[in-house]
Formats: structure tokens, C-alpha cells, sequence
């Protein structure tokens, strides 16, 4: 597991960085009986399900009444509900959806506060003119609470007391606002988490139209891909991600090998700043995720959706988010990132999701009505990799000029160096950022001997 994170590639669902300590995976739980400890798993999606709906309309309403459904019953709680708005499509959505729900009187809270993160910089962080317009258009007032910068202290003393690698910094800069929710008397924090995985959608709709000979979808598909983004671009979408997919898995795996020997990084380049000894081990960690048999499946999409399902790193942010608003007696809840929400993604054509540039299609779809258009028409993201990257600054020396050196039998020295200056470099060092944060919190975790 140290390896995993030092290498920022994570495989392990279960497994700690305490040897003997285990992770409950997601959907399973821990059974004793006679003495003896079981970990039974409870849910999964049925991928053999299908909504089968007439058109469109049918499909975007269905997802509507599901959506403010899941909304209402996330909301249940004894003081006024709080939301995490970060401007985008899916928090947005789930303040919009609350505060429709209170004007039905169909809320299980007393009301609805939103917060917002109040980045005063002209960055990609920055997101407030999306969090006032949905304030504007619901009459209300968005707290806009600023980001919390933490010195490394921080970092080093949430390592020695709690005795895991510290909240990662886009975890800690929400801090101030968690305390000041908790110090209003709410209790629960609803989120957007879960819109990107199962709503984002994949080109994978042209498999499944192939598949189910669909044609006239499959031409629509085709059509609208063409007016947005044209043919070359369409027609490589069409065998990537419709015929590729339907090949027999010997030839694809064939294709896929001569496509990483022609100038895809191997394993060890893409880990150069492990020793020897991690860079084998996450080898062979590699080796046995990829040799797992791959799940029989009604189209091809749902392979995309069940990797995310099943992803070892997907739990660690929701864990650390969720502890850190624990520390403070708040719930966070997300219900977007519901069983609900998931199995209505395997079971929709997917089609429905991803159009032209469009993501999210059905989802905005759904909400033309209740969200402000500026937000309904976004296609940016805020990013993040400035916060780590401070903080990252904040670390540099130490982490070139002494830690690479005592953690020799971890990474080498002259690599971590590299890593440093591709991230005071590079437009979007994201790994390297991870890497580096992961190798000083593992140094803080685990003293010299």
C-alpha cells in the first residue's frame, strides 16, 4: 500500500496502510457469527436492467422525478439542511431541487443554507459568478466563506494525531466552512458528488446502438457528433468507441499492446521516482488487477460505469471529506452519488447522457426549469491543482533537499526533484502533485527509525 501511494496509483479497495487493518468496501457489510468475522456484500447494480421508455421526454422525466426524489430523501434532517454549492452543474442542481421541494413543502428539514467557497483570485477556482446566479434566480443569499491555506504544521499534526496521511489540501480548504455550518446548529451537508461518474456519460452509446442495431438512434448519435465536432472527429469516435469495443477480446487486447508499444510509458517509466523494490511491487499489483476477468455485461457502456464503481481510489477523497466533517458532527450526504442514481445509469441508453459536447444531457434536460441558464449551459470545470500546488511549494525544499534523501529505500532523490519542477512547470501537473503530497504525508506518518 505505500507503494500505491507513493506511486498516486491505487489498486487495493480493502487494504490500509496499517498492517491487519482493513477498509469496509462500499455496499458490503461485516457479519460475526459464531466467533467468526464475514464480509458479505449487499448491493450492486442489476446490469441486466433496462428503463424502456418510448422517447426521450419519457427517460428525462423519469430521471427529474428520480432526481428530487433522491434530494428529498437526502434532506431529511432536524435543523435546516446545508449545501455545498460549488457553481457547477451538480451542486447547483441539488440546492435548485431543495428549495423546490421547500416551496412544495416537500423538504424533511426546516430549511435550506448554501455555502459556497469564495476564492477572491481570477483563477479556474473561482466560481462565484455560477453561485450567484443560482442564488439570484432561487431569492436567496449563497454564504460565500473564504478557502482555508493551512501551513504545513497543520498537515504534520493531523499525521501524528490521527495516524493516516492528512487530508489532501482540497479537503482542507473546506474547514472554516464546516465549522461554520456545524457552529449554526445543521447537521447535515448535501453535495453534487456522484454527477461526473454516472451522469457524465461516454461515447460508448455507439457500441450500444451497434449492438442493439439501433440504427436510427445510431444515425442521430452520428449526426449530432458531426454537427459539433465533425466528421474526422466523429469517425474516429465511431470505431474507437463503437466498433473497437465489439471486437473479439484476443484482437482488442492485440490492438491494445501494439498501441502501448508505440509510445505509451511502461509501468516503471510512468513510476521512474520509485526504488526498485515499490516499482516491482506496484508492477505485480498491476499485473493482478488487470488479470481479473472482465464482468459479462448488456452493452459495452457499462464497463466504463462499473470501473468507476469499483475504482480503489474513488473511496479515499469521499473518506477523507467525510472524517473531516465528522470531526466537526456533520453528516455529509450525496444524492447524486446514490445506489439509486447508479442503477439508473446502467440501465439508461447511454446515448442520453453525452451529446455532441453536451455532457450531463439528461440531467440538464431535466432541470431547465429550476436552474439559471449561465449554469445549465457551463461546460468548464473549477480546478483545483493551484491549492495543492501551494501547498506543494510550501513543502519543496523538504521534500528535494531531505526527505528524498532519508526515504531512499522509498524513492530516488534526483526523480523527486524532477517531479518538483514539472510542478512549478507544467499547466497541469495533477500526478505529480499527488505524489509529492503522498511522499510527505507517508515521511510524517511513519518516523525514521
Amino acid at each position: 500500500m505505500l507503494a500505491e501511494y507513493l506511486a498516486a496509483d491505487w489498486y487495493s479497495r480493502d487494504e490500509t496502510l496499517w498492517e491487519g487493518v482493513y477498509r469496509l468496501i462500499a455496499a458490503h457489510c461485516l457479519e460475526c457469527r459464531d466467533g467468526a468475522l464475514k464480509v458479505r456484500q449487499y448491493w450492486e447494480p442489476d446490469i441486466w436492467s433496462e428503463q424502456a421508455y418510448a422517447g426521450d421526454d419519457e427517460y428525462v422525466e423519469h430521471y427529474r422525478e428520480l432526481f428530487l426524489d433522491n434530494v428529498r430523501r437526502h434532506s431529511r434532517a432536524k435543523e435546516s439542511v446545508s449545501i455545498e454549492v460549488s457553481g457547477g452543474l451538480d451542486s447547483s442542481a441539488v440546492l435548485c431541487a431543495a428549495a423546490h421541494l421547500q416551496q412544495l413543502d416537500n423538504l424533511p428539514s426546516p430549511g435550506v443554507e448554501a455555502y459556497s467557497l469564495a476564492f477572491d483570485d481570477n483563477t479556474a477556482t473561482n466560481e462565484l459568478r455560477f453561485c450567484r446566479a443560482v442564488g439570484d434566480i432561487l431569492g436567496m443569499d449563497i454564504h460565500e466563506i473564504p478557502p482555508d491555506d493551512m501551513p504545513v504544521s497543520w498537515y504534520e499534526e493531523q499525521a501524528r494525531v490521527y495516524r493516516t496521511t492528512p487530508d489532501y489540501p482540497t479537503v482542507a480548504i473546506f474547514t472554516g466552512m464546516l465549522e461554520g455550518i456545524a457552529s449554526t446548529g445543521s447537521r447535515v451537508l448535501l453535495t453534487g458528488l456522484g454527477g461526473d461518474e454516472w451522469l457524465g456519460g461516454s461515447r460508448d452509446y455507439y457500441a450500444e446502438e451497434l449492438l442493439r442495431c439501433r440504427w436510427k438512434s445510431l444515425i442521430g448519435c452520428a449526426r449530432s457528433d458531426i454537427h459539433e465536432l465533425g466528421f474526422q472527429r466523429t469517425s474516429y469516435w465511431f470505431l474507437r468507441h463503437g466498433v473497437f469495443p465489439l471486437l473479439p477480446v484476443q484482437l482488442q487486447k492485440g490492438l491494445k499492446k501494439i498501441r502501448h508499444s508505440s509510445g505509451k510509458k511502461s509501468t516503471a517509466e510512468r513510476n521512474c521516482w520509485l526504488s526498485p523494490k515499490l516499482q516491482e511491487l506496484i508492477r505485480l499489483r498491476r499485473a493482478t488487477f488487470h488479470s481479473q476477468p472482465v464482468p459479462a455485461v448488456r452493452h459495452p457502456g457499462q464497463l466504463h460505469l462499473l470501473e468507476m464503481l469499483h475504482h480503489a481510489f474513488k473511496s479515499y477523497p469521499i473518506e477523507s471529506s467525510e472524517v473531516r466533517a465528522a470531526r466537526v458532527g456533520i453528516e455529509r450526504r450525496h444524492p447524486m452519488d446514490d445506489a439509486r442514481i447508479v442503477q439508473f445509469a446502467v440501465s439508461t441508453p447511454a446515448r442520453l447522457f453525452l451529446k455532441g459536447r453536451r455532457r450531463k444531457w439528461i440531467h440538464t434536460q431535466a432541470l431547465q426549469d429550476l436552474m439559471p441558464q449561465l449554469v445549465l449551459k457551463r461546460r468548464s470545470k473549477a480546478e483545483f491543482s493551484s491549492v495543492v500546488a501551494r501547498v506543494i511549494a510550501k513543502m519543496e525544499r523538504d521534500l528535494s533537499d531531505t526527505v528524498s534523501y532519508a526515504r531512499t529505500e522509498w524513492v530516488k532523490p534526483n526523480e523527486i526533484r524532477l517531479l518538483d519542477d514539472e510542478c512549478s512547470n507544467s499547466e497541469s501537473p495533477g500526478r505529480s502533485l499527488r505524489v509529492l503530497f503522498g511522499l510527505f504525508g507517508c515521511d510524517r506518518l511513519f518516523p525514521y527509525d
